[in-house]
C-alpha cells in the first residue's frame, strides 16, 4: 500500500500565538473580567473614557472590497509623515513626506516588501527572537549573511541604540 503523501506539514503555534493557544486552554476569553491580555498589539475593545464613541458599522461600496494600494492609502501616509515630523524631526532640515512611509496590512506582509528589496547584504538580527518569522527569512537567506546580536537577562534582553549603534559598527552592517 503506497503511503499517502502529506500536503501540508504540523506547524507549531510560536510567539503570541503560542500564549493565546495556552491562555485558552486554561480558560481564558476575551472580556473576561478575571483575565488581562498584556500581549503586545493587543487592542484596547472597550469603551474609552474621554474619547470618542467607536463606531458600530460601516457602510461599504462594491469598489472598498477590491484591493488598496501596495503602499497604502496617501491620506493615511501623508498622515503618519506629518505625525513623524511632528513627534521626531521638528528641527531637522529635512521632513518626511507620504513617498517615505509605506503602509501595510502587517509585520509579515511589510518585512516580506522590505526583504525582497534589499540586495546581497549582510543582516543583524536580535537573539532570542521569535521563531515565527524563520519561514519568511528562509526565502531571502540565500542573499544574506545573517550576524547575530545577543541579548541577555542581565540586559533585560533590551538591544538599546547604544549597542545596536556598536554591532553595526563592529559587524560591518551599514
Amino acid at each position: 500500500v503506497a503511503k499517502k503523501k502529506l500536503i501540508f506539514r504540523e506547524t507549531p503555534h510560536t510567539g503570541v500565538f503560542h500564549v493565546m493557544s495556552e491562555a485558552q486552554k486554561s480558560g481564558y476569553k476575551p472580556g473576561r473580567p478575571d483575565w488581562c491580555n498584556l500581549g503586545q498589539g493587543q487592542p484596547e475593545v472597550g469603551r474609552i473614557e474621554g474619547a470618542p464613541s467607536r463606531l458600530a458599522w460601516i457602510t461599504l461600496e462594491p469598489h472598498d472590497h477590491a484591493y488598496g494600494p501596495v503602499g497604502g492609502i496617501d491620506e493615511l501616509r501623508e498622515a503618519v509623515a506629518e505625525h513623524y515630523n511632528r513627534l521626531y524631526r521638528e528641527d531637522a532640515d529635512s521632513k518626511y513626506r507620504k513617498e517615505n512611509v509605506s503602509i501595510s496590512s502587517g509585520s509579515r506582509v511589510m518585512l516580506s516588501r522590505i526583504l525582497t528589496t534589499l540586495a546581497d547584504v549582510r543582516i543583524g538580527y536580535r537573539v532570542p527572537d521569535s521563531a515565527v518569522y524563520e519561514d519568511l527569512l528562509g526565502y531571502q537567506l540565500h542573499r544574506m549573511k545573517a550576524v547575530p546580536v545577543s541579548t541577555g537577562s542581565d540586559e533585560s534582553f533590551i538591544l538599546t541604540s547604544v549597542r545596536l549603534r556598536e554591532e553595526i559598527q563592529a559587524n560591518k552592517l551599514q
